[in-house]
């Protein structure tokens, strides 16, 4: 089980709210093999929509 700090989850929530109502995604990264999470990438959803999500491109 992975435990994030409130900073991270403070910026998952905020993303998550900026998004509302479509959906929204991130990753949670942290040095590989360690377990640690220690920062929030948010995606963009190129598909704008409130029930599916999609990548952008330009994201990856």
């Amino acid at each position: 089980m992975l435990t994030i700090t409130q900073a991270l989850h403070d910026q998952i929530v905020a993303h998550s709210r900026a998004d509302h109502p479509d959906e929204a995604c991130g990753v949670v990264a942290g040095p590989a093999g360690t377990g640690r999470p220690e920062r929030f990438i948010p995606m963009l959803n190129a598909a704008r929509s409130p029930t599916f999500y999609e990548f952008d491109s330009g994201d990856l």
